[in-house]
């Protein structure tokens, strides 16, 4: 196969407004908190408290036994030559144990509950039994991850536990260490130590007792239990797996166990009062491994016998047996099967002790229809007092839940079972269903009685699955919605650039529409939730979407309003082709050959669609890709229960170095052709290492192999030369600089990283499916780069599907990926960083925007699980599928790339870039309209690479079409340092009749001959070409003289624009009076980037207004004098339109002239939103001490504009006002949002009226939603507790802080009171001196306490808000108080 054609590759643009680490970091956390989801809505723990406690008396049996062998699966037991392929195997492996069940016990199969995992199986063995509730003592051998669970929160003493050390539980080593503790050893050399550490601490137990007085009689009080649990089998089976001999020697050694256990408890006690109980927690699968729900997990063996407990009973008809049993030997007996947490009701009324109150076991006896494991010695009086108590604590389970959810849940829905009644029994079916029970065991009916239990146990169990779940359809509906808002969400970063809506006012009433919509969600669902005490998860989990759907909503109302084209047919069978390929990928989840399939498709059914001539010209590598993907076809189909084969591990190893002693000459040429001859040298150097290192894997591991083979345990060299070359290896590629490196070495580089991981974490063939898999990826970046150099076009569907495919079949090749998941988590990883670089390769080939095929990817992955989800992805397909990917384009290179290869990757250092062949031909040029009628945005913004005017002079000359880019709409064009007036010409040839939008830079412009008539051809080419721009924005430090005519001409010949910015110096009278006769024109602004020697043409602002001037005028900037302000409003045609107003004056003015300026806007303009005033002058300090300050009265015109939302003042003298004057402002302007009254002014006036700290109070009673405040105001008075009122929406708080005279804790502690926690407070601090030495001194104590002040407020911020969560608590106790004692009362 050949190497493609390969350029750098650039990085995203800082225009590019989207930011992909945003999205990947955004969605790890979105998928990191709704993992909890899954628990909210399955897992949710069904523990509630305040429970009545129910027992049986009498006891039947004074002590209970019980044995548990811990991953013990019951065909393994039970059956007759249960391991076949073992030589001289035992017919019976247990025959102590199949005795009892044939002879004087009862036995069945303990079906247990996902996921089966140790401690969730003993908790439903035991049932949550507190030792209190026992009365006597507990006495525990085993496990120390097991025992401590069951005596934590008992009484001290009552429950002993002896468990042996967490470092004995090796699944590894052959002799245990226990042997160096005085253990009796046997001839099992495996994890059967564990067990037989638990019978020697039991014997020690009862030996101790016949010394100790106070432990025999501990031992001989009533209601006494012995746990053994037994983890050797758990162990073995991990090890070794339950089919082995290992296995199998453990099953007798634990029957021998449970024959000494019942000798010893017997003869110590002689008195025939103790139950045993032998189960299991939960089996194992075929290949060691348990937690899911296969049934090899789920079922394990029950066999009980003793005091209280019947014997055998002869098989019913129909027979109790299936063909799981069948080979038991036991089919002429009863198989009574039972549910894992029923174990905790029978053993608790074996001992006559409180039944566990959480417990949702059903003793297996209350059904009369069916026999179950006790005999009583009242017979069925106790067995229906037993089903009447199980009844009573199931619905007393039910009805703590019920009044619980119902005090916390709006409309709630009780469970009508329970809760309603009849005509005749008004009454709660609950209440009425125990009044008959207890009727029936008056009459002694006990058969009734125990009907009637079951009924009303059966209808308690579907209550508290109905109360278990009540919140399941919510959460499901915030999932679903989220998953969709996910995807929408991603697929905004392929299909919808970001765009700023906020300048588009004919969307306004949409956004607001989406805003309001979004708040009202979010805000309505926390209300929700906070009625209802729900989980603070649920906050964040409806955040989510609500996110989701508003910036989805936001990006996309202009696209829902522009008109759609396209092949709609075309696009539609492109939809369902996408569909369908996620749906197999469903379906392969249970039915692997499907991966088989979609190999075979793409290998061999793919490249015959191709083009005649583009098949014939690539046939090595399309031979090579089909025999790739035929053999990757293989693995998914094999086994997943694979046996250990050493031969295959270093198989796997040698095609590795194979591989890369194949591939590393031609990829050091590439280098050395690229990079130069000492970066080949590196490299080779480095890849030698990298194949030592798999060498020296491949013999360690076989070493350990052997070793563990032999059951010597792993040596201590193997385990630390295995961890020194994994790290080594993995590292390397990691560390490795990118200077050296092209394309495919650096894909070489990761192959032999990531090789010692599947050769020392690998158990049979996943070297061999990683070999494979890396090279299917690297011929499919080869295969695709020859199709589209062969001008067939690639659509984003297939590449996205297509690597989401490559990831699922990466999981399913590398193993079973449940198997002790710390180091396989890293080696499941691994083919995915392969592919990831495989991605990106091809991503660089084809020059496709950065990032688009990743994430076309991202947004599919999520929703392989669901049609629906899938159908919303892939809604957008057709051709609007690559209209939106390449909508918006930010560098030339990705467009001009296109028409063919540019520049010379091998010259790092040159910035000239231009195309390496001047002609271009027809089928380019076929392909470069393809992708360019799509294109929307053209934005140009800076120039890291130069391209070179020969680029553009080819475009000229050889464009079959006029217009490159027939639909763009918004074309920005920023300046070139070097050459800015032939920039601008080059700009020229993207423009099209129906622009919208154009932003021109300059920039500094040191202009030579020519360059102001190159200039002056752009603005009449721009009339010419684009007559229907809208926008238009302008910045250059060209003066206005040099520009005015050409400007003034071309702002008259677009009658549709609305919306101007433009450099301050160049808004002179003449450019005014022409945007005057703009019919649209709303918006008027200027960028402030122009300096004093620019500002003469705006001496004398006096443009000529005439009839029907702005008439659509409502946003204007003025940078003059006050009185050419004035002028210009007081004009015989006004701009009466205005909602908002600046006016920057270039030099200090009197404040009567300013109060005439705002008098005039309160007659001309009295709707004024948004006023600004800000004074700059380039004069000497001394004139601006002369200056006097506003006063109120220059102020007071403004109080007549009622609906003033901003004023900004920004004068050289503070503002000669005070408390009085502000709070007149509060009060005329209630829509307030900002208010800056000059916090920060050049010079001080001691006698000048000032603000104090009172006049907050005006603003919080006045301005409800001010979110902006700035205020230059004394300190010497701090407004008391009373006084203190809270500005609720304040963001921003700056202070111009005149004097010292307060205390920092006391004014922290006011800014405290009155500002939100989210608040920014900063600010600035003013003293009155006029000694020089003095004023410094003073000013740094100033500033001392000021700064003091700004540190102790988040102090106070956090203490204020752990009062309020406090309290928040005390009132959350309160309600829960009040709830119960209402409750109560009910009751009495």
């Amino acid at each position: 196969m050949r190497e493609p054609n390969s350029v750098k590759s650039d990085k995203l643009p800082k225009t590019y407004r989207y930011s992909v680490p945003k999205l990947l970091i955004l969605g790890l956390v979105f998928h990191l908190v709704y993992i909890g989801t899954v628990f909210d809505c399955y897992f949710t723990s069904p523990v509630v408290h305040g429970m009545q406690n129910h027992s049986v008396a009498p006891a039947e049996a004074k002590r209970l036994v019980l044995i548990v062998g811990d991953g013990l699966r019951a065909d393994l037991l039970f059956n007759e030559d249960a391991f076949p392929t073992i030589p001289d195997a035992p017919k019976v492996i247990a025959p102590y144990l199949k005795s009892i069940a044939e002879t004087r016990g009862a036995f069945g199969i303990s079906h247990t509950r996902v996921p089966t995992e140790s401690r969730p199986g003993h908790v439903a063995i035991i049932g949550g039994n507190q030792a209190d509730s026992i009365h006597s003592h507990t006495f525990s051998f085993g496990s120390p991850d097991i025992l401590p669970m069951f005596a934590r929160g008992a009484t001290t003493g009552k429950v002993q536990t002896w468990c042996y050390h967490e470092e004995d539980e090796d699944f590894t080593k052959g002799k245990s260490n226990l042997a160096n503790s005085g253990v009796n050893l046997t001839n099992n050399s495996d994890a059967t130590f564990l067990d037989i550490w638990v019978l020697d601490h039991l014997k020690e137990l009862l030996r101790n007792a016949t010394r100790d007085e106070t432990l025999n009689e501990e031992l001989h009080s009533d209601k006494v239990v012995f746990f053994l649990h037994l983890l050797g089998l758990d162990t073995t089976g991990h090890s070794y797996r339950p089919h082995s001999q290992e296995y199998m020697n453990n099953i007798r050694v634990v029957d021998n166990i449970v024959r000494e256990t019942e000798s010893l408890v017997n003869d110590f006690y002689q008195d025939g009062e103790t139950s045993f109980i032998f189960s299991a927690d939960h089996g194992m699968s075929v290949i060691g491994n348990h937690g899911d729900g296969d049934p090899d997990n789920t079922r394990t063996p029950l066999i009980a016998w003793g005091r209280g407990i019947r014997g055998p009973l002869p098989d019913s008809n129909p027979s109790s047996h299936d063909s799981y049993s069948q080979s038991w030997g036991l089919s002429h007996l009863y198989r009574r099967d039972v549910e894992q947490a029923d174990l905790a009701a029978m053993m608790a009324s074996l001992l006559g002790i409180d039944w566990p109150v959480n417990s949702v076991g059903v003793l297996p006896d209350v059904d009369p229809t069916r026999p179950g494991y006790l005999s009583p010695r009242l017979g069925d009086q106790t067995l229906a007092q037993a089903a009447f108590v199980n009844a009573k604590v199931l619905l007393e389970q039910y009805t703590t839940k019920h009044e619980l959810k119902k005090s916390q849940t709006l409309f709630y829905k009780p469970f009508v079972a329970l809760e309603e009644g009849n005509a005749t029994h008004p009454v709660p079916h609950r209440i009425a269903s125990l009044v008959n029970i207890e009727n029936l065991i008056q009459a002694q009916d006990w058969r009734d009685a125990r009907l009637a239990s079951a009924k009303l146990i059966r209808t308690s169990l579907a209550g508290l699955h109905y109360l278990q779940t009540y919140d399941r359809l919510l959460i499901r509906g915030i999932v679903t919605v989220a998953y969709f808002g996910w995807a929408a969400y991603a697929s905004l970063y392929i299909f919808c650039p970001l765009r700023n809506v906020a300048h588009h006012p004919e969307m306004t009433s949409s956004l607001l529409f989406v805003h309001a919509l979004a708040v009202m969600t979010l805000s309505g669902f926390w209300v929700l939730f906070a009625l209802q005490h729900a989980p603070y998860t649920f906050y964040v989990y409806i955040a989510f979407p609500c996110y989701f759907w508003h910036q989805f909503l936001v990006q996309t109302i202009p696209v829902f309003q522009a008109p759609r084209s396209g092949n709609y047919w075309k696009g539609l069978a492109r939809f369902i082709l996408v569909v369908g390929v996620l749906q197999a990928m469903v379906l392969a989840y249970t039915y692997r050959f499907i991966w088989s399939i979609g190999f075979a498709f793409i290998g061999v059914v793919w490249p015959m669609t191709w083009p005649h001539n583009v098949l014939q010209s690539n046939i090595p590598s399309v031979a090579v890709w089909a025999f790739l993907c035929l053999v990757s076809a293989i693995f998914p189909v094999l086994s997943v229960e694979k046996q250990e084969s050493l031969p295959l591990i270093l198989v796997g190893g040698g095609l590795v170095l194979l591989c890369s002693a194949f591939a590393a000459p031609w990829v050091l040429q590439g280098v050395e052709v690229a990079k130069g001859r000492k970066s080949r040298q590196t490299l080779g150097l480095l890849f030698t290492l990298q194949a030592m290192l798999i060498v020296a894997i491949m013999v360690v591991t076989a070493g350990s192999v052997r070793s563990l083979q032999a059951k010597h345990g792993l040596p201590f060299a193997n385990r630390v030369l295995g961890w020194i070359i994994l790290g080594i290896a993995s590292l390397i590629p990691l560390l490795s600089g990118g200077k050296h490196h092209t394309a495919f070495s650096k894909f070489l580089l990761y192959f032999l990283g990531f090789g010692p991981c599947f050769i020392i974490l690998s158990i049979s063939v996943e070297g061999l499916f990683y070999v494979t898999y890396s090279c299917v990826l690297m011929a499919w970046v080869v295969v695709e780069s020859s199709v589209r150099n062969g001008a067939l076009h690639m659509t984003i569907d297939r590449k996205g599907t297509t690597k989401v495919y490559n990831f699922e079949v990466g999981f399913f090749g590398t193993g079973n990926p449940f198997i002790m998941a710390a180091l396989l988590t890293f080696k499941i990883v691994a083919p995915y960083i392969i592919l990831a670089i495989a991605f990106a390769l091809l991503n660089d080939f084809l020059h496709l925007p950065p990032f688009s095929l990743l994430l076309v990817a991202l947004t599919l992955t999520d929703d392989t699980r669901s049609n629906a989800a899938c159908a919303l992805v892939c809604n957008g397909w057709m051709e609007s599928a690559l209209d939106t990917l390449w909508q918006r384009i930010h560098r030339l290179e990705y467009l001009l790339r296109i028409l063919g290869p540019m520049g010379d990757p091998s010259q790092r250092h040159s910035r000239v870039v231009t195309f390496l062949q001047l002609h271009i031909t027809n089928d380019r040029w076929e392909r470069f309209s393809y992708y360019s009628k799509r294109i929307r945005h053209l934005e140009v913004t800076d120039y890291p690479t130069e391209i070179h005017e020969r680029a553009f002079s080819t475009l000229s000359f050889s464009r079959p079409i006029l217009y490159l880019l027939p639909n763009l709409r918004h074309l920005r064009w920023a300046k070139d340092p070097k050459r800015p007036a032939l920039s601008l010409v080059l700009c020229l040839l993207f423009l099209t009749p129906d622009l919208r939008s154009l932003s021109v830079d300059t920039g500094h412009f040191d202009h030579q001959e020519g360059d102001l008539f190159a200039i002056d051809n752009f603005f009449k080419d721009v009339v010419h070409r684009s007559p229907r721009i809208e926008s238009f924005e302008f910045h250059s430090d060209i003066l206005y003289h040099d520009l005015g005519p050409s400007l003034c001409n071309f702002l008259l010949g677009l009658p549709h624009l609305k919306t101007v910015v433009i450099s301050d110096h160049l808004l002179t009278s003449d450019v005014v009076t022409a945007l005057a006769k703009c019919p649209h024109l709303h918006s008027i602004r200027t960028n402030h980037n122009s300096d004093s020697n620019q500002m003469e043409d705006l001496e004398n602002f006096m443009p000529v207004i005439g009839p029907a001037a702005f008439p659509c005028l409502k946003e204007m900037e003025i940078r003059s004098h006050i009185w050419n302000a004035v002028s210009f409003l007081t004009s015989e045609f006004p701009a009466a339109r205005l909602r908002h107003l600046s006016v920057q004056t270039i030099l200090i003015e009197e404040g009567n002239n300013v109060g005439e300026l705002f008098k005039i806007v309160a007659d001309v303009c009295p709707g004024i939103e948004s006023l600004e005033l800000s004074m700059t002058s380039h004069l000497d300090a001394e004139h601006i001490q002369r200056t006097p300050g506003l006063q109120f009265g220059d102020l007071e015109p403004l109080l007549r504009c009622t609906s003033l939302t901003s004023l900004k003042l920004s004068v050289p003298a503070p503002l000669d006002v005070d408390n009085l004057d502000v709070g007149e402002m509060a009060a005329a302007w209630p829509r307030l949002r900002e208010l800056r009254l000059n916090a920060k002014p050049e010079r001080t006036e001691p006698e000048s009226k000032h603000i104090t700290f009172e006049v907050m109070a005006s603003f919080a009673q006045h301005c409800p939603q001010l979110e902006v405040l700035e205020l230059y105001i004394e300190s010497f008075y701090i407004p008391s507790l009373e006084a203190r009122k809270p500005l609720r929406n304040l963001r921003n708080l700056d202070l111009g802080l005149v004097g010292t005279n307060y205390t920092p804790e006391d004014l922290a502690s006011f800014l405290t009171d009155i500002t939100p926690s989210k608040c920014h407070i900063g600010g600035s601090p003013y003293v009155f001196v006029d000694v020089q030495p003095q004023s410094r001194a003073v000013a740094n104590v100033a500033y001392s306490k000021l700064m003091k002040t700004f540190g102790l407020i988040p102090m106070l911020r956090n203490i204020h808000a752990q009062y309020r969560d406090r309290l928040l608590t005390l009132e959350d106790e309160v309600s829960r108080l009040s709830t119960l004692l209402s409750s109560a009362t009910v009751s009495r």
